[in-house]
């Protein structure tokens, strides 16, 4: 999946939030990994590409 942070820091916090979370709720492999939104936002708001 990628995330093209063309969208305001809000939108693609949201958007990025939703996926993680998604992933985080539906496989359990991914436990913990939710701390893992809260590294990336700065990134998400400097424009970073992101691929999963």
């Amino acid at each position: 999946m990628d995330i093209v942070a063309t969208m305001s820091h809000k939108d693609v916090s949201f958007a990025y939030n939703l996926y993680a979370g998604a992933k985080y709720y539906f496989s359990p492999q991914f436990a913990g990994k939710l701390e893992f939104i809260e590294d990336f936002t700065p990134w998400l708001s400097a424009g970073v590409n992101f691929k999963f």
